[in-house]
């Protein structure tokens, strides 16, 4: 599944070393990147903001 950064509201701490990823309000779901993949997602992050 791809993301595109646009539709992210909030980056959030979520239990078990996890981070939880909620979308604009027109999007019917949360995300939650695991534990393995968090560094990759904050590289992501960081290069496009």
């Amino acid at each position: 599944m791809s993301v595109n950064i646009a539709y992210i509201y909030s980056v959030e701490d979520y239990f078990n070393n996890r981070l939880k990823i909620r979308m604009q309000k027109k999007i019917l779901f949360d995300l939650v990147v695991s534990r393995n993949r968090i560094k990759e997602f904050k590289i992501w992050l960081k290069g496009i903001s």
